[in-house]
């Protein structure tokens, strides 16, 4: 469940886990990581269902951005499967354009990921 591994997210100079609560529910998260090499990603992206729509999500990836950026860096970098047409317009809107880049999902080689990267943080 999503919630347990945001509560076993180590944050660090190179990991954060930011998440978004209603009262104290947790209703959404997201995960920016520092690789080798000092790229950074957005990862673990996820906001209830219930709670889509209300700019949760758009408030996760500024609160990665905000962090990434507060490490020097110019670009974050993120995957998303290329059927998830909810996730690949929120990302759009928040400033990332895909990259040349794909790859089959680890879990699921049948379907497709699109990388994608913001440049203005």
């Amino acid at each position: 469940m999503w919630q347990e591994r945001a509560a076993l997210s180590d944050a660090g100079e190179d990991r954060v886990t930011f998440i978004a609560e209603d009262d104290d529910r947790w209703i959404g998260m997201a995960t920016g990581l520092m690789e080798p090499g000092g790229r950074l990603d957005l990862v673990g992206m996820f906001v209830d269902p219930a709670a889509r729509g209300q700019r949760r999500g758009a408030a996760l990836v500024e609160a990665v951005a905000t962090w990434a950026r507060g490490r020097g860096a110019a670009r974050l970098h993120l995957w998303v499967t290329t059927t998830n047409e909810p996730a690949l317009r929120l990302y759009r809107r928040a400033g990332f354009h895909p990259t040349d880049r794909t790859q089959a999902l680890d879990h699921t080689p049948s379907l497709q990921e699109l990388e994608m990267a913001r440049e203005q943080l």
